[in-house]
């Protein structure tokens, strides 16, 4: 079995330029910047890049930003919650602490990217693809990735209640430690590793699935 490859850590020079973010437009840019402490919602605007920049204590909620362009850049404690992300390229990012819960990431390419102690419940990873990410103490209840193409993936210590993986293709996954007892779509953790502990826990739903009728 192919093993989870670590996903390379955003590269974020030691000086960066403090703004105030006030709002967003299409197209905007944002190289090497800090944005601390701010507090947005209800934004549109596609096709936005942010590189090798930090967002602190932030907030951007129940916001389009769709295709969006992200590579080397770190939320710290954020808010990223209802935001839609859907068709965005995002590489070398983290997320670390905060809440993302309903963020939209369907059909986006999602490469070296690590999620950190954050709430990413309710979140929407449709048919996207999946390279080198880690998903380390989140909470990912009721999270959908149906669809999607997950290559070097880990999820551990997280809480996967209700996650949906239908029609996934799994290469190089590891589910070890976390909580898969109720997940949808059993079938697509075809190649992905669990421990025994995880596989009991899931017997009856594989049997329910299989179509097998289970009697004592």
């Amino acid at each position: 079995m192919n093993k989870a490859e670590i996903p390379r850590s955003p590269i974020i020079p030691a000086e960066l330029q403090a703004i105030t973010l006030d709002g967003l437009a299409d197209g905007r840019q944002f190289e090497a910047v800090r944005v601390q402490g701010a507090l947005l919602s209800g934004l549109d605007a596609k096709r936005i890049t942010v590189e090798s920049s930090v967002f602190e204590n932030s907030e951007i909620a129940s916001s389009k930003l769709k295709q969006a362009s992200l590579s080397d850049t770190a939320f710290e404690n954020c808010r990223l919650f209802g935001t839609n992300l859907d068709g965005a390229d995002l590489h070398r990012v983290a997320f670390r602490q905060g809440m993302y819960s309903g963020l939209a990431l369907s059909d986006a390419m999602i490469e070296d990217v690590i999620f950190v102690g954050a709430k990413v419940n309710l979140a929407n990873f449709r048919v996207s693809k999946l390279k080198r990410v880690q998903f380390l103490d989140c909470d990912l209840s009721e999270a959908d990735f149906q669809g999607a193409e997950l290559r070097s993936v880990v999820f551990k210590h997280c809480d996967l209640s209700k996650v949906e993986f239908a029609n996934c293709t799994m290469t190089g996954v590891d589910l070890r430690g976390s909580d898969i007892s109720t997940i949808k779509g059993i079938a697509g953790l075809k190649g992905a590793k669990i421990d025994m502990a995880q596989l009991i826990g899931i017997a009856q739903a594989m049997a329910h699935e299989l179509g097998l009728e289970v009697e004592e």
